[in-house]
């Protein structure tokens, strides 16, 4: 048996309570706060550079940067290179708080 169509105040209720979720969830993103730390030199983001960082860089040095090493180029060159182990060593010991 075919069931009648909704009606339209239905619709119409519907339609107003997915306006007001729209609106919470848009009011609740407008007052989220995110945080965010960078740390020169984590490559591997453990949130200190130390030898790790330096051996990830060094072994993939040479390697034009792309989705997989982009975090071992941290001169931002394009290329995982001499550079990037060098800044890795500078900032070897450094943290995140």
């Amino acid at each position: 048996m075919l069931q009648p169509p909704a009606a339209h105040h239905d619709l119409a209720e519907e339609n107003h309570h997915a306006h007001h979720q729209h609106a919470n969830q848009t009011k609740a993103r407008a007052n989220s706060e995110a945080h965010v730390s960078f740390l020169l030199g984590d490559s591997n983001a453990d949130g200190v550079v130390n030898a790790g960082d330096a051996l990830q860089t060094r072994n993939r040095s040479g390697q034009a940067t792309d989705a997989n090493n982009f975090r071992s180029d941290l001169n931002a060159d394009g290329v995982v290179n001499s550079g990037d182990t060098l800044i890795v060593r500078s900032r070897s010991g450094t943290a995140l708080p």
